[in-house]
């Protein structure tokens, strides 16, 4: 039994492969410190509640785990009395500093920010490196001081400094005081060598002892420039005779910790003297395992390359408790061996407790050891899985150990696995397909294990600020929700209020276009408390549009971004027209007039505008447009605060920095938003406190000035480092690689793990980190690369049932990428330990753990046999189902009406506008139906300062010409009011383009409106059904609108159609197919407004030509020659304007039916089609789609008696067909089928043929 009154240090290590058994003791001596301390205090109701027991753990998390577990098995569903601390809040009362991490406080950062500013320190020679650094490559002139850049370097030399202060003591003491310390006097060999390196590098070292000298500098009694400065002195004198900092006697537990600060050594010595020290450490294998013994192969290589991190800690620990005295901080001279503990093995049994006594009695530390497979609850015929073998070869040591067993116990390890693989490596094409798999992958388990929870999962990825938008949108929109939890995001990440709060600043001395605007006012904190709905967010955006905002808030904000470094505005002389506050002035002016007319007046200098472009006019909105003047004034009072401060010289922020958070974010605003407007309000005020404070105490000159980017850039910083403590919740766990390392769960899975994902990275360290030059490097300095494949490690040793990864290889299978060089690694351990296997069983080896996800979500593959087989089935589980009901086999039934059609349209008519938008942009057409945009599309561009010229904005000018030509207005009036729009771009473009431009609109619309005149007729809507019991719907409606007939000079009626882009011409081409069959005799004349536009005033045709030309300037004439920019269209029969409507619907209802999409262009980009094989199929479908439409409108220029079946124009459309079906067989991976006309129902993949093309 343990003696409590011995002398010396009381160290009780206990060591184990499995953190469960490791928190089990833990509880176990827990509840018996608890018991003797309320004995010594003479009995509690409460054994020891009131008494702290002080648990160092590695994270919250850990620290979470362990309170929730001892209030459940406690009894009294209580774990109070317990003080979870971090390593470095224990130390720091010991110390009187901080250190490590905790050492990089903002007021490091300002104070060797001000010392960058100082010319005494810039122009030592000894700082070369540092004013190269602080020198504008483009001008060769030192930054100024609103430069961040000073401020970024500051971040970084402080962050060196804090780790300095953790792992070279030595260094800071002698630079800051010019003498060693006794105690603390490095071994003579070691100090000569690192002189040595010193002198050979005095580029960095000599700067940075001279801003440790300054840092260290008195400030009167018993103070320093830097207060850790003077901490870090006095912490060299509590180093040399360590006292405790309390007579608390109770004893103290070290959890799980993976890493530990080398000053933390003798303090922790020192308190064993006093208390009882227990220490729970994981250990991956009771065997000896530091170092390989003879040949590589021998043992677990896998398991030394990896755990190197568990090692160190492991050896440091065990030496410590071991060492007959107490310890100076740890030294390196010749690098001594790891040494494996002597531990004394004893097994764990769930059903039988270890007692006390046996634990604490033993000469050497016990050792644990738990049967993970058992501890994982799976019964018996379920153990042994390829999980469970990677978790014993680690234990024993041993890669080949199936080889050493006898038949029976073989036969236990070798057993088939029953469902879900316990190890899994899938590659997928993207991260959200990887995403999406992992959703899969959890739907399978739970579908298996109907008793497993959201708590049994975790998936880890190791970068949380990429993965997690993928992760909302993903789970956010699956057929079954999944609860889920992100864990470990910083605070600009987790809260919403940060996000709009830097946004907030960003767009006040930043990026302040219309852009920007729509971005600040779509985020939620800002538009619940100005109300504006996501509905309201098009409809400003509209507004502001067509009111012409380009940039800037006002002339003023335009003239103030104008002084920032690296100003990307221009004001071009003409008082800066595109600025908010002179759109939402035309706005008013619009809404004040009440009508659409009073933008065809100028009022003064100013175009009032209504907003009604493309949306709802303002005045239909008025609460709306108050909420955004509103807005934009709080906008422009801030604006002109921060820069009258700016010109002023203030280095007092605060005021400015909470007067942002009570005007857009009033208290009580939104309820949700509380608990982080007080976190945010706390640390801008402390962000901005002390920066001024670390200024005063910079000894600069007054007046001190800190400028406003540099404050807002370090309180953007500061709401992005760190991160919110992670603690396991209710619902599935995503969070980063480390956030709850060495927690068990039942179900890990780690996503992103390809190659460019960083991890484990490389060890890379600033120019000027010392620590990094050879000859300085020391033993038990930390090792980023190590560390991390150390997490990886663990993450797979505290899965207990299943292990998943996920990774992105491409969209390219030619090429495909590789994973991270840790998946590689352990796919490689696997494939040892199948070989293995199948050498001891005398059987051929499996690779059960290789995985692919297919391109698409809802490919066919994720639903077949071979899917449910692998459990690789897809999330949209009623879709398989209709492929199960459907026959059971899924190979040979087709895939329409299992989820890749595509939605809308249940009633089965279509609109003709609807089939011309389709056949001349498929992809977008069909992205529209799905509800996806293009990544390069944001479907909003800021006002241009050149002349908009795209197709949008020139339909726009068209109509509003054709509208100005119907009022009798004319071109100069017209000109000069538009000439006051900043829409269409600076002053002197406008003053060139817009007479140009108009002009040719002009005469166009002129042309439309001649050619219009006399005699017209409506005809009423119109619908023609199309039947055929072999498509793929049985039948169509399409539906044509309303429209007007011109009758001619020859008394022959005439439809005038014009158009802009390709789009309006196959509208043309449709409603001119069926034209003749709502009037017979009918003539097209279709007029190209581009190459119109284009002719000069001599080409350019009278529509007497025109008329005269297509034969309806007298009646009985002939058709003659049209001039350029003018097409015939002739009218058919009724069966000849069928055969176009139903070939074109056909192919609508193959991209309706079955997601295939004939391309609209093989140089946009597409989700439809990727990869080398998929560009080739874009590219062939784009042609023949674009054949199609050529040979629709040649087969439309020539007269109903010439047409004879349309032999061409049927080609071309089966043509295309064919190509989509062919396709739908090599995007499946099947062997090409013959698809030619003599044998197109050869195709698994459609139900329905291209028979009925006639």
């Amino acid at each position: 039994m343990e003696n409590e009154n011995q002398r010396g240090p009381r160290f009780h290590t206990f060591y184990s492969n499995s953190f469960e058994v490791l928190e089990k003791i833990f509880f176990q001596m827990a509840e018996r410190d608890r018991k003797r301390l309320a004995k010594d205090r003479n009995g509690s109701a409460f054994p020891g509640l009131f008494t702290p027991i002080t648990v160092i753990v590695p994270s919250r998390a850990v620290g979470n785990r362990l309170s929730r577990g001892y209030a459940s098995g406690s009894g009294e569903g209580i774990s109070a009395g317990f003080n979870f601390e971090l390593p470095g809040e224990w130390l720091t009362p010991f110390l009187g500093a901080q250190v490590g991490s905790l050492a990089q406080t903002p007021e490091l950062e300002w104070l060797v920010w001000n010392r960058l500013l100082e010319d005494d320190f810039l122009n030592d020679p000894r700082s070369e490196n540092v004013r190269h650094y602080l020198t504008d490559p483009l001008t060769g002139n030192p930054r100024a001081e609103d430069d961040t850049a000073r401020m970024e370097l500051a971040v970084r030399v402080s962050a060196a400094f804090a780790k300095y202060a953790t792992y070279r003591f030595d260094w800071i003491y002698r630079w800051m005081t010019g003498e060693g310390i006794e105690h603390h006097r490095v071994p003579n060999l070691r100090e000569e060598r690192e002189r040595v390196v010193f002198n050979e590098h005095p580029e960095n070292a000599g700067w940075e002892e001279g801003l440790w000298r300054w840092l260290a500098e008195e400030r009167g009694t018993d103070d320093r420039r830097w207060h850790g400065a003077g901490q870090l002195l006095r912490l060299a004198h509590r180093l040399a005779a360590p006292t405790l900092v309390s007579d608390d006697t109770a004893p103290l537990h070290i959890f799980g910790l993976s890493a530990l600060p080398p000053l933390m050594l003798p303090f922790l010595y020192q308190q064993s003297y006093h208390r009882s020290v227990s220490l729970y450490l994981m250990n991956p294998s009771p065997e000896y395992w530091f170092d390989a013994t003879g040949a590589e192969e021998s043992g677990c290589p896998w398991l030394r390359r990896n755990a190197g991190q568990t090692r160190a800690i492991v050896d440091r620990l065990w030496k410590f408790t071991q060492a007959s005295s107490a310890p100076v901080v740890e030294d390196d001279v010749g690098s001594p061996k790891e040494t494996e503990p002597e531990t004394h093995a004893m097994p764990f049994n769930p059903a039988t407790p270890i007692q006390d006594a046996e634990l604490l009695s033993s000469p050497e530390p016990p050792f644990i050891e738990a049967d993970l497979a058992r501890i994982s609850g799976r019964p018996i015929d379920q153990r042994g899985t390829m999980l469970d073998r990677v978790h014993e070869a680690v234990l024993r040591n041993n890669t080949a150990f199936l080889e050493d067993l006898d038949p029976e116990e073989l036969a236990e390890w070798t057993r088939p696995e029953v469902g879900m693989p316990s190890v899994r490596i899938a590659s997928a094409p993207t991260l959200a397909r990887e995403v999406e798999a992992a959703a899969d992958w959890i739907y399978a388990l739970k579908a298996e294990h109907p008793e497993l929870t959201s708590s049994d999962f975790l998936i880890a990825t190791p970068d949380l600020q990429t993965a997690a938008p993928v992760f909302d949108a993903v789970f956010s929109s699956l057929p079954k929700p999944i609860a889920y939890g992100i864990v470990g995001r910083s605070l600009f990440d987790s809260s919403g209020a940060a996000q709009a709060y830097i946004a907030l600043g960003n767009f006040l001395c930043g990026t302040a276009d219309i852009n920007a605007f729509s971005s600040l006012i779509s985020l939620p904190a800002i538009a619940e408390n100005w109300g504006f709905g996501v509905e309201d967010l098009g409809t400003i955006r509209s507004w502001l549009d067509d009111a012409g905002f380009r940039l800037g808030i006002s002339e003023t904000h335009i003239r103030n971004l104008s002084k920032l470094p690296g100003n990307r505005y221009i004001d071009d002389g003409t008082g800066c027209e595109g600025t908010l506050m002179r759109a939402l002035e035309r706005l008013t002016l619009a809404a004040m007039a009440g009508d659409e007319e009073s933008e065809q007046d100028a009022w003064l200098d100013v175009r009032p505008k209504s907003g009604g472009g493309f949306s709802t006019r303002v005045t239909s909105r008025p609460e709306l447009f108050q909420a955004l003047v509103r807005f934009a004034d709080g906008l422009d009072a801030a604006e002109r605060l921060i820069f009258e401060l700016e010109d002023q010289g203030t280095d007092d922020w605060k005021p400015v920095l909470q007067m942002l958070l009570d005007q857009f974010f009033p208290k009580g605003k939104s309820w949700w938003a509380a608990p982080d407007l007080e976190s945010l309000r706390t640390i801008v005020v402390r962000e901005a406190e002390t920066a001024r404070d670390a200024a005063l105490r910079s000894g600069r000159a007054q007046p001190i000035r800190i400028p406003f980017p540099v404050m807002w850039s370090s309180v953007t910083r500061r709401f992005k480092s760190g991160s919110v403590p992670a603690r396991p919740t209710g619902a599935i766990a995503i969070s980063s690689m480390d956030a709850l390392r060495g927690i068990p769960f039942k179900a890990i899975c780690v996503v992103g793990l390809d190659a460019a994902s960083g991890f484990p990275g490389t060890v890379q360290l600033d120019e000027f980190d010392l620590m990094g030059l050879p000859g300085l490097k020391r033993r038990g300095d930390r090792d980023s690369r190590r560390d991390n494949r150390n997490i990886f490690f663990d993450l797979i040793m505290s899965a207990r049932s299943w292990f998943s990864v996920f990774y992105a290889e491409g969209p390219e299978k030619e090429r495909p990428l590789p994973p991270s060089e840790v998946v590689t690694d352990f796919r490689g351990f696997l494939a040892d330990l199948e070989a293995s296997r199948a050498l001891a069983t005398g059987t051929a080896a499996r690779n059960t753990w290789d995985a692919e996800v297919p391109l698409a979500r809802y490919s066919r593959r994720n639903f077949t046999k071979d899917a449910e087989a692998k459990h690789l089935l897809g999330s949209s589980v009623d879709a398989f189902d209709a492929i199960r009901e459907g026959g059971g086999n899924a190979a040979s039934v087709s895939f329409v009406g299992t989820g890749a059609a595509l939605p809308g349209y249940l009633d089965l008519r279509l609109p003709v506008s609807d089939l011309g938008d389709f056949l001349s942009a498929p992809e977008n057409f069909a992205m529209k139906l799905v509800g996806l945009r293009r990544d390069d599309d944001s479907g909003t561009t800021a006002a241009a300062l050149g002349f908009p010229n795209d197709g949008l904005s020139m339909w726009a000018m068209r109509k509003d010409v054709s509208d100005a030509v119907a009022r009798g207005e004319t071109l100069e009036n017209f000109v000069a009011v538009r000439e006051l729009d900043p829409a269409y771009g600076t002053k002197a473009v406008r003053k060139t383009t817009l007479p140009l431009v108009s002009g040719q609109h002009y005469r166009a619309a002129r042309l439309v409106s001649d050619l219009a005149a006399g005699e017209t007729v409506t005809l009423r809507p119109y619908e023609m059904r199309i039947d055929d019991p072999r498509a793929p719907s049985p039948h169509w409606t399409v539906e044509f609108p309303e429209e007007r007939l011109y009758k001619t000079p020859s008394g022959r009626w005439a439809a005038i159609e014009s158009f802009l882009s390709d789009g309006e011409k196959v509208k043309a081409l449709l409603r001119a197919a069926v034209r003749g069959v709502r009037v017979p005799d009918t003539l097209t004349v279709l007029l190209d407004i581009k190459k119109l536009s284009g002719l000069n005033d001599s080409k350019f045709p009278s529509a007497v030509a025109i008329l005269k030309g297509a034969g309806l300037l007298e009646k009985g004439s002939e058709p003659g020659g049209v001039p350029d920019g003018v097409t015939l269209l002739y009218p058919g029969t009724a069966e000849q304007a069928e055969l176009v409507i139903r070939t074109c619907v056909m192919f609508f209802d193959i991209m309706k039916t079955t997601a295939m999409i004939p391309a609209g262009s093989e140089f946009e980009s597409s989700p439809f089609f990727r990869g080398e094989e998929g560009a080739r199929d874009k590219k062939t479908s784009s042609d023949l789609r674009k054949k199609l439409i050529k040979e629709m409108e040649s087969y439309l220029r020539t007269g109903s008696d010439s047409r004879e079946d349309g032999a061409a124009f049927n080609a071309a459309g089966k043509a295309l067909a064919l190509e989509l079906l062919a396709r739908a067989e090599r995007l499946e991976g099947k062997p090409a089928t013959d698809l030619s006309e003599d044998s197109p129902d050869e195709s698994p993949y459609l139900p329905f043929t291209t028979d009925y093309i006639e």
